[in-house]
């Protein structure tokens, strides 16, 4: 699985050189495997574009 930040922000999920849709399972999935919450700092859960750079920026660590 792979992941693509676009120029505008969106967030696509590519598996098997196919996108997956909706995205955000996708990445609920694999933030739990990181160990990287979904909520942010007011309780609130994180939007696709949010939490997808949050993965994205972990895994590039």
């Amino acid at each position: 699985m792979s992941w693509l930040e676009r120029e505008n922000g969106s967030i696509e999920v590519l598996k098997d050189e196919k996108t997956r849709l909706p995205a955000k399972p996708h990445l609920r999935h694999v933030a739990k495997e990181l160990a990287i919450s979904t909520l942010n700092i007011n309780g609130n859960t994180y939007n696709t574009r949010q939490l997808g750079s949050l993965i994205i920026r972990e895994l590039n660590a």
